[in-house]
């Protein structure tokens, strides 16, 4: 009796899936990321930088035009973040930068959905002072909140932009940032 009653509830989210339309099912993509970090304990400046981050997710359709997307993303390779002012005679690195994630979107229509976003971060950030020689690097963590949108281009394609605020932590270090991406993604159907 469990195995038919295990079979039926997989049968039914797989039709579900199947019929749901754009937005659902797993997808991967590629995204480019513009991003300024600020560490105001330390005073540090930030450097406006860019990335290609790497993406895959999930959606799910809940009915009702509500679809729910679980995400992780990967940067791809390191980039300054910060920079040099009048107390801090180096710079510091975002070595990588990983999330996961959760969208809840509406689809205004069959091609257009808006969200909002919470995710998890965890990124190595190396610090270098080069006055003093030092060079050292600290793992942060945090939470980022994000709005955003996608557009299917075709049933597979889509095409997307979002905003995230970040505010990320390692003992006393804090650092806040700002990102913008715009990418596209191929949905498997």
């Amino acid at each position: 009796m469990k195995k038919v009653y295990l079979m039926s509830v997989l049968a039914m989210l797989s039709a579900n899936a199947m019929a749901a339309g754009n937005f659902t099912g797993a997808s991967v993509g590629l995204d480019v990321e513009a991003a300024r970090y600020q560490d105001k304990m330390a005073g540090l400046d930030s450097k406006a930088s860019g990335s290609a981050i790497l993406k895959g997710d999930v959606g799910f359709d809940y009915g009702n035009n509500l679809v729910g997307i679980l995400e992780t993303r990967a940067k791809l390779h390191s980039s300054k973040v910060l920079k040099e002012n009048k107390d801090f005679s180096g710079s510091a690195k975002q070595k990588d930068k990983y999330t996961l994630g959760y969208a809840q979107g509406y689809r205004v229509t069959s091609d257009l959905l808006p969200y909002v976003k919470v995710e998890y971060q965890n990124s190595k950030v190396a610090f270098s002072d080069s006055e003093v020689s030092d060079n050292f690097s600290k793992r942060f963590n945090g939470f980022g909140v994000g709005v955003g949108t996608k557009y299917a281009i075709t049933s597979n394609v889509e095409a997307g932009a979002e905003y995230v605020y970040s505010r990320l932590k390692k003992g006393d270090d804090k650092l806040s940032g700002n990102a913008f991406s715009v990418g596209v993604a191929y949905r498997f159907k």
